[in-house]
């Protein structure tokens, strides 16, 4: 059973389709990509994957449960955890009180504002090992809006992570990156999301080369194909619709800083 199924999902805004009979497998551990052009519907999927929005048509399936037209907290609390484009934290909270706001509901506290928080020896001690993680140690007091940009964004994945979701939907991790700063944030993405399913939306197909195992290519809101990196680059409607046979050959080298 796949973690992750859509079937024939479609959406339209009035009278304009973005989606048209949209079917996708997600695998238990497996990076998983969604490419296209501008305006393919990337966005919309993501949006209707995580409760944002309702499909006018089709079905979700998660873990073999039935998820479109659930609320985007309750998608959450079953194990599917999203980042943004835009980094979606509390820019006044140190980086320590981002991550134990993330962690309040997985670890059984919910809303509850009877515990002093800072003295929770579980809660604080899950705090300390994600910022292990994120490599963020040095930086535990200082707030989300006073980080660069990089620091922001494995603040966002800790917070995606801090829930143990079984899914984790990735939007341009490392859009607005220069090359050391994509290379550190790919070596963390797979450190951190071992044994996690990934769905990855990114334009940079190097990045997309380098972490997929499968690629899923949308163009005018429909799938066109999906297939592994090595298909996917040497498949000539790809090519024509979106990579380009220039981009396509290339695809594997380096980035540009």
């Amino acid at each position: 059973m796949s973690l992750l199924r859509l079937d024939r999902v479609s959406m339209q805004f009035g009278r304009t389709r973005v989606l048209q009979d949209v079917s996708l497998r997600v695998e238990a551990g497996e990076c998983h990509a969604i490419i296209g052009p501008n305006g393919a519907g990337k966005s919309t999927l993501f949006h209707l994957i995580s409760g944002l929005l309702t499909p006018a048509s089709g079905r979700i399936e998660f873990a073999g449960e039935p998820i479109h037209g659930l609320p985007s907290e309750q998608i959450a609390r079953r194990g599917i955890a999203r980042s943004f484009q835009i980094s979606q934290l509390f820019p006044r909270l140190s980086v320590a009180e981002n991550l134990r706001c993330a962690l309040l509901w997985p670890m059984g506290y919910g809303c509850s504002l009877r515990h002093l928080l800072g003295r929770e020896k579980a809660l604080n001690a899950r705090v300390d090992a994600l910022l292990e993680a994120l490599g963020l140690q040095a930086l535990r007091e200082v707030p989300a809006g006073e980080l660069a940009y990089a620091a922001q964004r494995a603040l966002e994945l800790g917070l995606a992570i801090a829930g143990d979701a079984r899914l984790i939907l990735l939007d341009e991790p490392v859009a607005g990156m220069s090359h050391s700063e994509a290379a550190a944030a790919l070596a963390l993405i797979r450190r951190v999301t071992a044994e996690r399913a990934l769905l990855l939306v990114e334009h940079d197909m190097s990045v997309v080369f380098e972490l997929a195992d499968r690629i899923t290519v949308l163009a005018q809101g429909e799938v066109i194909a999906t297939d592994t990196p090595a298909r996917i680059r040497a498949n000539p409607r790809v090519q024509e619709v979106y990579l380009g046979s220039t981009v396509a050959a290339e695809a594997g080298g380096p980035r540009d800083a």
